[in-house]
């Protein structure tokens, strides 16, 4: 049995750290993955106190970033905390299997994901044999509808960032309709002067 109260961290070595058959791993404290593979091909037990820890360098599993396996099903529980390392800013489509399993059961209570551009966002999905982050586009656009002639739509942004909202008639010459708005949720628009155009387009751009 290795019960684990503090940190176990697995850095230097790309290749695998094994914990064999018959050796159970006992986690209330941090695993903290920093390159290669550790394979637990005994029973994991964990708690809410415990935490997976991943340093994410680049692409490349092993070498730039750290990920687990499991003999017997997996267990989750507690916290995933994710860091950048060496400049590395990951963007759309990019995926990172971090964990590997026959099964699972339960799910991370707390998630500690680094800042994405306003464009993208993290995702966690609960494959049936994997454990995958991925980074896919964000929803800044929620809805849109026509009342009372009147055209308006909501965007969703990151708190402290601002929204520039434009209108155009011919997608060649903008008008500034709102600016450096802040956000505080949802930020609604309503253009009162819609019925004045045959047509109209509108686009907005999130600063940070």
């Amino acid at each position: 049995v290795f019960n684990n109260y503090a940190t176990f961290r697995k850095e230097g070595s790309v290749g695998t750290t094994t914990f064999t058959d018959g050796t159970s791993f006992n986690n209330s404290g941090t695993v903290d993955l920093r390159s290669g593979l550790v394979a637990f091909n005994g029973g994991v037990s964990t708690s809410p106190t415990s935490k997976l820890n991943l340093v994410i360098r680049g692409l490349s599993a092993g070498t730039q970033f750290g990920s687990e396996s499991f003999g017997y099903p997996a267990t989750f529980d507690g916290t995933l905390g994710i860091n950048l390392g060496n400049g590395f800013v990951p963007t759309n489509g990019n995926s990172f299997v971090i964990a590997a399993y026959t099964s699972s059961t339960g799910q991370f209570s707390s998630m500690q994901f680094p800042p994405l551009p306003v464009t993208s966002k993290w995702q966690l999905t609960y494959n049936p044999s994997s454990l995958v982050l991925q980074v896919v586009p964000s929803t800044a656009f929620q809805s849109a509808s026509l009342t009372n002639g009147d055209f308006q739509f909501s965007l969703a942004g990151p708190t402290g960032s601002s929204c520039l909202i434009e209108a155009s008639t011919n997608l060649f010459n903008w008008a500034p309709l709102l600016t450096n708005t802040p956000f505080n949720g949802l930020l609604n628009y309503v253009d009162p002067q819609t019925p004045q155009f045959p047509k109209r387009f509108y686009r907005a751009t999130i600063f940070p």
